[in-house]
């Protein structure tokens, strides 16, 4: 029954999302330092933010302007208004056709995007950066004021990246879909949309929570 079958689906979602939340309790062994690792990157890059956006000020060679031309290319996939309603009607044709092999997938990327969504915006209240293409300081923190941190669309590019490399199950594909997610986070930094350790902890976010949501499902 629909109501049925809707009930299911929020509950899946509320135990996906306390799946996700409750991540960092559950990391043991390599994981740990894969975090400590890529917490030490993040810290790197934010102390270096103003250097790397007046690297970014000046004049792109051939390699940089060809992956800004792709970044530009895939980056309205990474904004979430865009995905969703793709996600959503592929979810739905998932469910009215009884496709199950297309229902995990569509399910999980859909899941990646609203409980990164709901992270990405609290965080983004929380912190209150303002993007480099305001000509601010890097470390001007106003709460409430500001949605430069993390990256929506580095973690959006990363999620489906993830959900789809898991899927499909083939080195290719993962090369492929990582290099594109990677063009994106490039494009946010290179345009002067997010500093660079926003692109950075937007990617991790879009890793970590969607491997939480493929790890919660199967």
């Amino acid at each position: 029954m629909p109501l049925r079958d809707l009930w299911g689906g929020i509950e899946s979602f509320g135990q996906d999302t306390w799946h996700v939340v409750s991540g960092p309790g559950r990391i043991e062994g390599r994981g740990v330092w894969i975090t400590a690792g890529a917490l030490a990157t993040g810290i790197v890059l934010f102390a270096t933010d103003e250097w790397t956006r007046d690297q970014f000020a000046q004049e792109p060679g051939r390699l940089r302007e060809g992956l800004r031309e792709v970044g530009d290319f895939f980056e309205p996939a990474g904004l979430q208004s865009n995905t969703n309603l793709y996600l959503a009607g592929l979810t739905g044709l998932a469910y009215f056709t009884r496709q199950g092999w297309l229902h995990a997938p569509a399910k999980q990327l859909l899941y990646s995007q609203w409980i990164s969504g709901l992270i990405r915006q609290a965080s983004g209240l929380a912190v209150g950066r303002r993007r480099p293409s305001q000509e601010v300081d890097a470390y001007v923190f106003e709460p409430g004021n500001g949605k430069s941190f993390p990256s929506g669309h580095s973690a959006v590019a990363m999620a489906m990246a993830t959900v789809l490399s898991h899927h499909i199950g083939h080195s290719a594909a993962s090369v492929a879909l990582y290099a594109a997610a990677g063009t994106i986070v490039f494009q946010r930094v290179d345009s002067g949309q997010h500093w660079s350790s926003d692109a950075w902890f937007g990617a991790a976010l879009g890793l970590v929570v969607a491997r939480g949501v493929i790890s919660s499902e199967e």
